[in-house]
């Protein structure tokens, strides 16, 4: 569809003595790693002027998306600066709306409407009256007015992404980012929502700044066009493509013109200290009564400088130093007992507050005298069974509750009930059932642990999305197999959560009891240990004991369950730090 027919656009683009409404002047983005800093694009400028559709073309991993970003105020410049109206672009704002690819940017808690006005709301650009009616007039505006009450997860992919551009173009931005909007979607309706773009163009001639890999996408969108080199990203040339639209597909200029595209983007631009600019002039056209961008001379750039530094150099010794989990966690193990020290330093009182030295002297005493060590062991072997059994018992329930419906009642229902109820008042119970020992501190830590770990599996269960389900199913997997290969993958940061908070309530539920019960007659644990040195005022001994317990929490939580965060979620791209 021809939204904006070839007469009006050839004069519609003219002269003007303009101001640009975003400048980029040779900026420089780097981003970086866990070992290095790498350049995602170098010493890029361009302007872009009230109305345009400003295409960002190159190809993978050239700084497209990087460039939309700092625009956007999300990625600080290394080099150069960006300016918004002659304003330096330091944060993000309210004035620079961006549309993202995903589908998941829309709030699922709110309807279509309540989407489309809560920035509004937020901004306080309207007063409160107003918001609703801008709501369903740019809702209207995509042609999803029937589904203002409807929520996003009911709507088809090209749906949510029209919500999307209603909210931010709601918003009456400076410029308008879009980072691949339509990438995601099949071909039909992506079609159609390039087509509903120039449409909501024709009518608001909102300034786009529009990040694509497709050529054919950037000629109909876009008024004007930046080719950026490979990795790392530079101007290689900007084109003019406000002179064709949807009905020019298929003949020879708009053809040529993505010929001459493709072959930038695929030869080699070769690097040297120089540039050479070969400029083709375009002949101005007279401007209509509305406000469109000028049309500027064509370039393209048959060199581009070489980056004056490596476009991939080494982090500094201090900063890899510092990038280090365990550095960063040793400085607060250290400030910590630095506090401790100095506090106790300051009571001067060994039976209320002992020195931390004190404490590792009777620490290490009570090590070598092998009491301390028998006493860990205990605890560690209660204390691992009942963690073994608890995840076992809820790895069998929760399986269950994610393959059948009546599963999910049983543990909703169970989960209702017992989860409020601390596992340590169960002891009492248990000491009937099963006798001063093992097999009553084992029951109660497996319902500390069952519970906690039961519902954040399910919840990240729960939380797969719809698409994942179903991929698995076209690879043919069903039942255990699907919860096998793809729920416990994809709900692998739950599960981890759930795995941790499982300890820690094992941990307590343990020493709690045996501060009281002990393991079996005459003997106890690490709870015991600390309740009978508290009963012949051994303060150090006391907290010998609670420092054992800190430094295998320490030990579990940095080395155990961080190797596994390390090799999966971290590795997998699931979780940032």
């Amino acid at each position: 569809m021809n939204m904006i027919n070839q007469p009006q656009i050839k004069q519609a683009y003219g002269a003007s003595d303009a101001k640009p409404v975003l400048s980029l002047k040779n900026v420089t983005l780097r981003y970086r790693t866990d070992a290095s800093i790498v350049t995602a694009a170098y010493d890029v400028s361009f302007d872009v002027y009230r109305g345009d559709r400003f295409i960002l073309l190159g190809a993978s991993g050239c700084g497209k998306s990087s460039l939309l970003k700092a625009v956007g105020g999300f990625l600080a410049p290394a080099a150069g600066e960006i300016k918004l109206d002659g304003r330096v672009i330091d944060a993000p704002g309210p004035d620079r709306m961006m549309v993202f690819q995903e589908f998941d940017q829309l709030l699922p808690w709110k309807t279509i409407l309540e989407n489309v006005a809560y920035p509004m709301q937020k901004s306080r650009k309207w007063p409160s009256a107003e918001i609703l009616d801008r709501a369903r007039l740019f809702t209207a505006k995509v042609g999803l007015e029937k589904f203002g009450n409807a929520y996003p997860h009911t709507l088809s992919g090209g749906m949510k992404q029209r919500v999307a551009i209603a909210r931010a173009m709601a918003m009456e931005p400076k410029i308008l980012l879009m980072d691949e909007p339509f990438a995601a979607l099949d071909a039909l309706t992506r079609r159609k929502m390039q087509d509903d773009l120039l449409e909501l163009w024709s009518g608001t001639h909102s300034t786009i700044l529009f990040v694509t890999h497709s050529i054919e996408e950037a000629v109909i969108v876009g008024s004007r066009i930046l080719v950026l080199t490979p990795h790392p990203g530079q101007v290689r040339a900007e084109i003019n493509a406000h002179q064709f639209a949807f009905a020019d597909l298929g003949n020879a200029d708009f053809g040529s013109l993505c010929s001459r595209i493709h072959q930038m983007l695929f030869t080699p631009c070769p690097r040297h200290p120089e540039r050479t600019v070969n400029m083709a002039t375009t002949e101005q056209k007279a401007a209509l009564a509305f406000v469109l961008p000028p049309v500027r001379d064509e370039f393209e750039l048959h060199s581009v400088i070489e980056p004056s530094a490596d476009v991939e150099c080494p982090l500094p010794l201090h900063e890899r130093i510092l990038q280090s989990t365990l550095v960063r966690r040793l400085v607060v193990v250290g400030l910590l007992a630095a506090a401790w020290e100095g506090y106790a330093t300051y009571l001067d009182n060994s039976l209320m507050m002992p020195r931390l030295s004190e404490v590792v002297v009777a620490l290490v005493s009570s090590l070598v005298s092998g009491g301390l060590a028998m006493r860990i062991l205990l605890t560690m072997k209660v204390l691992v069974i009942g963690y073994a059994a608890g995840i076992t018992a809820a790895a069998t329930i929760t399986i269950l509750a994610s393959t059948t419906r009546f599963g999910s009642d049983v543990l909703s229902t169970l989960t209702s009930m017992f989860n409020p109820l601390p596992a340590v008042a169960l002891l009492p119970l248990a000491l009937l059932w099963f006798g001063l020992g093992m097999g009553s501190l084992v029951f109660v830590i497996i319902n500390s642990v069952l519970w906690a770990v039961a519902l954040s599996t399910h919840t990240g269960f729960q939380s797969v999305s719809e698409t994942l389900r179903m991929a698995g199913r076209c690879f043919g997997l069903r039942g255990l197999s699907l919860v096998a290969e793809i729920l416990i993958p994809a709900a692998l940061p739950s599960i981890l959560a759930g795995l941790k908070i499982g300890w820690a309530f094992a941990w307590r539920t343990l020493i709690a009891a045996e501060l009281v019960f002990g393991v079996s007659s005459g003997q106890g644990g690490l709870g015991w240990f600390i309740y009978e040195n508290r009963n012949n005022l051994e303060t150090a001994n006391v907290f010998a004991g609670l420092l054992c317990v800190i430094l295998i929490g320490l030990f579990v939580e940095s080395v155990i369950f961080r190797t596994i965060e390390r090799k999966t979620i971290r590795r997998w791209g699931m979780q940032k730090f």
